[in-house]
């Protein structure tokens, strides 16, 4: 079908009613003005002369440009704008297949709108597609809406300085959400009702309240998310139940991470850092899951429980912050186990008001006041802690406090060791002190085997059966030194390996095999490790469920000079899944550094080397050999 030009002194309206389905519309640089709401209900495809040079411009009240009943939209280098007397939506588009390519959705007005009006796009309905290298801005409410059962793969766009949110989802929105910029918006991220997106490498940066919100019932995933100045980083609230893994919360304004009402996220190996209050604040009857933290100089406590709360904290680093490191108020009473809590201003551990809940297994050291301080009323269930080289006591029970403590250890503790002050008159004290030493204790004590905690994985143990037998979102700790896979192991559900750094812990095989196979469902996380076969057949890292991520480790074959083995790559990734490798080194391979040829694969590479393989660096679907 040959092509229908159209320059900026003709009339578009006319042209677009007059094309036949399919029509491909090509637009001269300029304005292409529109005086009433654009109806489109046939397949169309506008091309522009690229989105700074051709502008289609609606003075329409309530929406400019309408896309409904057409089996496919397609649009590509165009400007889509509103720029009149009133506000409305610049665009909204329902049911269709839809590829949009570097387009921009803008709404010059500027005072206050209406509610719910002045978008930039809206998608609803079962529209399927692709939006890609767009811009959405200065828009009176929301830069970009997913809305119905619209399920949209966005990547590589730009959404900024929109009145409300850049992105927001409601209705049962799904999406694939990818490496786009939220900056300058009211809201950054916005997942609403029950939507549940999936978001890969989202940064969102100074926005007036928070960088992401999930709320009502809202679910999904986000992976490599980074929110940096905003008020708060990410905030999840009402019943929402997201799993974030990765997530970056760095110099916000008050938390980096805020849970309240009934939120249960899953939060795995999140970094909090440099926010200017708590870096995560748990309140209302939030109980989210988080595990693998690294949360760290924070400007007030580090974790803080408040109201009601509870969930979990498993295998989190705690440092230096200007309060305690973990604060439990009020009638919250989480479960704390095998953390650690080092260098904080005040408690390394402190349960205060009426707050109850459980420790187990966690290592308080090196704070300016006690290790533990058990104030108020508080009555917790203390269990094989450490505090040691604190500057106060490790254990301290105030008047009037509760607590049944037993085997805990503590040693070098410049006031003592544990102290429990005297009840108020007549009254007999509640504290319960059983079989606590003045000295070290091994924290792994009564831990399952198939729960490795902190200091407990060694190069003698089996760390096969770990990988396979660790319950879902379980860190694997492992201490220095070369560990030994004589097969292959096979990963089927959330997991987290750490090392103590790529130079110093080593997982090798001399199978003919993978060295690891993860299945998901799910998200593995590869932390400060070496991958190595001695053997030269196999690939070393298969992704063939879930999503990888693997941070600054070395994943390295045995190749030996001039030697090619199709079958020995790095990293193979096979059908649609999700990889990213940030700070990591895929080297020495005798295949591919990286094997992704499933049209589906989606492969995130972040300062990472793939330097010296047999067969090359990268195979890419969109990057084929040669």
């Amino acid at each position: 079908m040959t092509p229908i030009q159209v320059s900026p002194g003709e009339d578009l309206a006319a042209v677009i009613a007059a094309a036949p389905p399919g029509a491909v519309v090509v637009l001269a640089a300029g304005n292409h003005p529109l005086s009433a709401t654009l109806v489109v209900t046939s397949s169309l495809t506008l091309r522009g002369a690229g989105r700074d040079r051709c502008r289609v411009v609606s003075r329409a009240l309530g929406l400019g440009i309408h896309v409904a009943g057409a089996h496919f939209f397609m649009a590509e280098d165009l400007a889509f704008e509103h720029d009149g007397p009133g506000w409305g939506h610049v665009m909204q588009i329902e049911d269709a297949e839809i590829t949009l390519r570097g387009c921009r959705f803008r709404d010059h007005l500027r005072r206050e709108p209406p509610p719910d009006v002045g978008d930039g796009l809206r998608v609803g309905g079962a529209a399927r597609g692709l939006i890609s290298r767009c811009e959405f801005v200065d828009n009176g409410h929301h830069g970009l809406v997913l809305l119905g059962k619209s399920d949209v793969r966005v990547a590589d766009c730009e959404l900024r300085d929109n009145r409300d949110a850049g992105l927001a989802l409601r209705d049962r929105a799904r999406g694939t959400i990818e490496r786009c910029r939220v900056d300058r918006n009211g809201v950054g991220v916005l997942v609403a009702q029950d939507a549940a997106p999936r978001m890969f490498d989202v940064a969102a940066r100074a926005n007036a309240r928070d960088g992401f919100v999930w709320s009502d019932h809202a679910s999904g995933r986000a992976a490599g998310c980074v929110a940096e100045d905003n008020r708060d980083g990410f905030m999840l609230g009402d019943q929402a139940r997201p799993t974030l893994t990765a997530a970056i919360a760095t110099r916000n304004r008050e938390c980096g991470l805020r849970l309240t009402d009934r939120a249960a996220p899953i939060i795995l190996g999140a970094r909090v850092r440099d926010n200017a209050g708590p870096g995560v604040l748990v309140t209302g009857r939030a109980a989210p899951a988080l595990r693998a933290a690294m949360v760290a100089r924070n400007g007030r406590a580090g974790l803080a429980y408040l109201d009601d709360a509870a969930g979990e904290a498993t295998r989190c680093e705690i440092t230096e912050h200007a309060q305690h490191g973990i604060a439990v108020h009020q009638r919250a009473r989480p479960a704390l186990r095998h953390n650690v809590s080092r260098a904080n201003g005040w408690a390394g551990l402190a349960y205060l008001d009426e707050s109850t809940g459980e420790a187990e297994g966690n290592l308080l050291e090196r704070n300016h006041a006690d290790g533990v301080a058990v104030q108020d009323q508080a009555s917790p269930r203390l269990r094989g802690n450490l505090a040691r080289c604190n500057g106060g006591h490790g254990f301290t029970f105030a008047a009037g406090s509760g607590a049944h403590a037993e085997g805990n250890g503590a040693e070098e503790n410049g006031a003592g060791a544990f102290v429990v002050a005297p009840p108020p008159r007549f009254r007999k004290t509640a504290v319960v002190l059983m079989g606590n030493v003045e000295g070290p204790i091994d924290l792994a004590a009564g831990t399952a085997k198939d729960e490795p905690s902190r200091h407990l994985i060694t190069p003698d143990r089996d760390l096969r059966e770990l990988i396979q037998g660790a319950e879902p979102g379980a860190l694997l700790e492992l201490a220095p030194g070369e560990f030994e896979l004589s097969l292959g192991a096979i990963r089927r559900s959330d997991l987290v390996i750490r090392g103590a750094g790529r130079d110093r812990t080593t997982i090798q095989t001399g199978s003919g095999d993978h060295l690891l196979r993860f299945e998901g469902p799910g998200q593995l996380l590869i932390d400060g490790v070496t991958l190595e076969r001695r053997g030269y057949w196999g690939p070393i890292l298969v992704v063939a469920g879930g999503e990888v991520e693997v941070v600054d480790c070395d994943i390295r074959g045995g190749k030996r000079q001039h030697q090619v083995d199709e079958g020995g790559d790095g990293v193979r990734v096979e059908g649609p899944r999700r990889l990213v490798l940030r700070g990591t080194r895929v080297t020495a391979n005798g295949g591919w550094g990286v094997l992704a040829a499933d049209a589906g694969a989606r492969v995130t590479l972040d300062g990472s080397d793939l330097a010296g393989n047999g067969a090359g660096a990268c195979w890419l679907p969109a990057s084929p050999p040669g």
